[in-house]
Formats: C-alpha cells, structure tokens, sequence
C-alpha cells in the first residue's frame, strides 16, 4: 500500500511545506519527514487536538534529536496521511518491545 498524504489543509503550506530547486518545486524536508513520521508512530494526522502527542510520540521514539521541534509539528497541523492508527497504549507497548529487543 502506498503512503498517501495531503497537506492542502496547513496554513500557509505552499511556503511551510515546499521548496523550490534546480529541479522545481519540491515537499522540505521537513514536511517529508513528518508525513513518513505519520507511519512509524501510528498517528496519521496533525491537529489542534493532537499535534502535542504527536510531538511526544517523536520525541520518545526518536530520542533528543532536535528533529521535529515543537513548534514545526504544531505549523503542521492539517497535514493528513492514510497511516494506520495506533492507540496510545499499543504504541507504547511496541516501542517498549522493540527497545528491549534491543537491549544488549
């Protein structure tokens, strides 16, 4: 199944969500790892009701990066992917299975 993803409802996302090169206009890097993001952590969407645990499920599962801020999750909300759900609690299970899977 392909990742699917629609970021017509973020504001100002012509200026937010692409940059243009050599090559033309293309998604930031930003906004492209924050819609593959959408998969890994089981949240499909950004909004106003959600775009803090989002935040959170980034910064536990991808550790104290920098990568997203607060700040850039919460400019994206109204991006939208066809990710699968994942309730909080199956989330944190699975990331807790895959860390001691990797314990040494």
């Amino acid at each position: 199944m392909s990742l699917d993803w629609y970021v017509g409802d973020v504001e100002n996302f012509e200026k937010l969500c692409y940059v243009e090169t050599d090559e033309g206009r293309r998604l930031s890097q930003l906004t492209d790892g924050l819609i593959w993001a959408t998969m890994h952590i089981g949240m499909p969407d950004i909004t106003e009701k959600n775009w803090k645990e989002f935040y959170a499920r980034i910064r536990l599962d991808y550790g104290d990066n920098k990568w997203p801020d607060a700040e850039d999750v919460k400019a994206h909300i109204g991006l939208s992917t066809n990710a699968t759900s994942i309730s909080r609690h199956k989330w944190l299970k699975e990331l807790m299975e895959r860390a001691i899977k990797t314990a040494k």
